[in-house]
């Protein structure tokens, strides 16, 4: 699958082979062009999927492990895929 960076353009392929997990709306993928980054690929996205995304891409949290140079939390970063329809985020 092709995904592009909605506002940095960058495209880049992802593995659909493999799978890091999945749930009941979505799987993740690692992002082979960046080991930072993971994309989730809804199942059936939504509008609501979407308002999610843009009120959590407002609002990051804290790392409360920054300091240690340890990653704890999956946040998304970007919103990938087609307007006005969110098919991944990407997190790190």
């Amino acid at each position: 699958m092709r995904v592009q960076r909605r506002l940095s353009n960058l495209e880049f392929n992802l593995d659909l082979s493999t799978v890091l997990g999945q749930g009941g709306e979505a799987h993740v993928y690692s992002v082979p062009a960046d080991e930072t980054l993971v994309a989730k690929i809804y199942h059936a996205p939504t509008e609501s999927h979407g308002d999610k995304i843009i009120a959590m891409l407002a609002k990051p949290p804290e790392n409360p492990t920054a300091g240690l140079g340890h990653i704890s939390i999956a946040w998304p970063v970007k919103r990938c895929g087609q307007p006005m329809v969110i098919i991944a985020l990407l997190a790190s």
